[in-house]
């Protein structure tokens, strides 16, 4: 059994399906064995309902930079795009300050 915690839940479609899909009947009960069983049955029908009613958050896997490492980061690719086209000298050495300064 998984539990998803980052999932979000259309409460009244899990009511609609617990209450379409499952019959409630009473077990006539006579033994911890039957109590154990009755509970185990109810709990896969409650996480059923929950997994069909719930749909995953969307995650955000974008890491916060400030504004001046995005700069220093647009800078250094660019200078490394010209570098790459025209592969002269000082393409290479305007591309190899901009990874200096992004290294500090």
């Amino acid at each position: 059994m998984t539990y998803l915690a980052n999932v979000t839940t259309c409460w009244s479609k899990f009511s609609n399906i617990l209450d379409t899909n499952f019959t409630y009947t009473t077990v006539p009960i006579s033994s911890p064995i039957d109590i154990e069983d009755a509970v185990n049955d109810l709990t896969a029908k409650i996480i059923a309902a929950h997994q069909a009613a719930s749909k995953p958050l969307p995650t955000n896997n974008k890491t916060y930079l400030p504004p001046s490492v995005r700069v220093l980061i647009t800078n250094r690719n660019n200078a490394r795009k010209l570098w790459q086209i025209y592969r002269d000298p000082h393409s290479k050495n305007v591309y190899n300050h901009h990874q200096n300064l992004l290294k500090r």
